[in-house]
């Protein structure tokens, strides 16, 4: 099962490095892409770090895990409905 989890979890991590970066060049173009992206990896690098440590607060306060996991299941799907929803950017119009 290890080799299998590992085997998704890689694939997984390609596909959505690949489809977010995808998304955001074609919802904002070239001109806005390095700044869209240099903002994303900023916040998605500080709650990276800051799970974990979370996590570890959390249970130190609790002594078990479920509260962080259902705090940070509920920030997933915020995330997620935050993505099915977003719809792309008008093309402002010259005039």
């Amino acid at each position: 099962m290890l080799y299998v989890y590992a085997v998704l979890f890689g694939f997984s991590g390609a596909l959505i490095s690949t489809a977010a970066t995808t998304l955001i060049g074609n919802y904002y173009g070239r001109a806005r892409f390095p700044q869209i992206m240099g903002m994303i990896v900023v916040l998605m690098y500080i709650f990276l770090a800051a799970g974990p440590a979370f996590g570890g607060a959390v249970y130190d306060s609790t002594g078990t895990y479920t509260l962080a996991f259902i705090i940070m299941i509920a920030f997933n799907v915020v995330g997620l409905l935050c993505a099915f929803f977003a719809r792309p950017p008008q093309p402002k119009i010259a005039g």
